[in-house]
């Protein structure tokens, strides 16, 4: 994805001269790490996995690392992203990320919802909520292959304290799409 990691730690074992065993590997990433739990790499093997855990990841570093247009967020989330690597191909299997107790914030500011809410009173509320949302419950799920079609999922449940009263929404958004399109 073009991303820099740097001031990793891998610590590994040969096994022959056909595999590698991880025993452990760390990064800092979006204010807080990446790990890889401990897996063995067959180099002809026919699949080889990995399980990635983020820990505590910042969403506004997150949103800044991405370049994502019109968003801001604040709290963190912490979960797992299964790797498989075959040959020619690579995709993460059922990753998801949630966000911790505290919750946070999310502040849509964007005007792609602009036509939407004029055709439609719901989605009007939808997006004047988006406006300052303070999310108790977010989880975002990953699944796809990384040179092909992901699908990515987002559960949203919050309120925004100047629409309906602050009464409760329960979000749910579902993209399938090759992963590039996804990024942009």
């Amino acid at each position: 994805l073009g991303l820099p990691f740097e001031d990793g730690r891998v610590v590994f074992q040969l096994t022959g001269f056909d595999g590698v065993r991880l025993q452990s590997a760390s990064w800092p990433f979006a204010g807080g790490r990446i790990l890889v739990r401990p897996a063995d790499y067959q180099f002809a093997g026919a699949d080889n996995r990995f399980v990635g855990e983020a820990v505590d990841w910042d969403l506004a570093t997150l949103i800044d690392t991405f370049r994502i247009p019109d968003i801001q967020a604040e709290g963190k989330v912490s979960g797992a992203f299964p790797l498989v690597f075959s040959t020619g191909s690579a995709r993460i299997e059922q990753a998801v990320l949630q966000a911790s107790d505290e919750g946070g914030v999310i502040r849509y500011t964007g005007t792609t919802g602009d036509a939407a809410a004029g055709a439609n009173e719901n989605a009007k509320l939808l997006f004047d909520a988006l406006k300052d949302f303070r999310y108790r419950v977010m989880k975002l799920g990953l699944d796809g292959d990384l040179a092909g079609r992901m699908r990515l999922t987002l559960d949203l449940l919050g309120s925004n304290p100047d629409v309906l009263y602050g009464s409760a929404f329960d979000i749910g958004i579902s993209i399938d799409s090759p992963l590039m399109d996804l990024l942009n």
